[in-house]
């Protein structure tokens, strides 16, 4: 009641609670700051960056990284050691707030959305694909064929959210496309066929 009628009284306890071993009181602190915290308000933010790295409730986490990106810190160094982490959750999460970064941020750190495409967990397979919208670097290319032979049909969305990619590329005709694609890559290369076919050119 204190953090919701008076937030500047309450935020000693806040802090306090923030740096609690037991993880249900660090879910209500950041809980409190996300409700509570006046709009635009930055107060906590060095602290929970401080802090991110620590963190291994998956609710806990995902609020903390919500805060942070709402307070525009760049969330991709910060979310890269979370892509291994072994709570599919913050895996998930992670791989969702480094989506948010710029591209130029993920196409430095491409390696490592790659690796994640390899997850045991499809659905961080399919949140790795979504957070690497805009990126066209082509050694993605042999990874979305080896996607697409292991998902036959497109019940998990891998094989959809691989042709919205693929439709980024800048491939601009089928000469270009047959040149720079070998036909190793063959469910790639028909796809980025049929885009130039019905586009005109890909990328636009």
């Amino acid at each position: 009641m204190l953090a919701k009628m008076r937030f500047n009284p309450a935020e000693p306890l806040i802090r306090e609670m923030l740096r609690s071993q037991d993880g249900t009181h660090r879910l209500l602190a950041l809980q409190f700051i996300k409700w509570y915290m006046p709009e635009g308000d930055r107060r906590f933010t060095r602290e929970l960056v401080d802090i991110v790295a620590l963190e291994n409730d998956g609710e806990a986490f995902r609020f903390l990284t919500t805060i942070l990106r709402e307070a525009e810190v760049e969330m991709l160094p910060l979310m890269l050691p979370f892509f291994n982490h072994a709570d599919k959750n913050i895996r998930i999460q992670a791989l969702y707030q480094a989506g948010n970064s710029p591209v130029t941020a993920k196409e430095e750190n491409v390696h490592h959305f790659i690796a994640t495409l390899d997850d045991a967990e499809v659905y961080v397979q399919l949140i790795a694909l979504q957070a690497l919208r805009g990126v066209t670097d082509p050694r993605l290319l042999e990874v979305f064929e080896q996607l697409l032979e292991r998902h036959k049909t497109n019940k998990d969305y891998i094989r959809s959210n691989v042709k919205i990619l693929l439709e980024e590329f800048p491939f601009r005709s089928l000469e270009q496309v047959e040149r720079e694609i070998p036909n190793s890559l063959r469910q790639v290369k028909g796809i980025l066929k049929k885009f130039v076919e019905s586009n005109g050119k890909l990328g636009k």
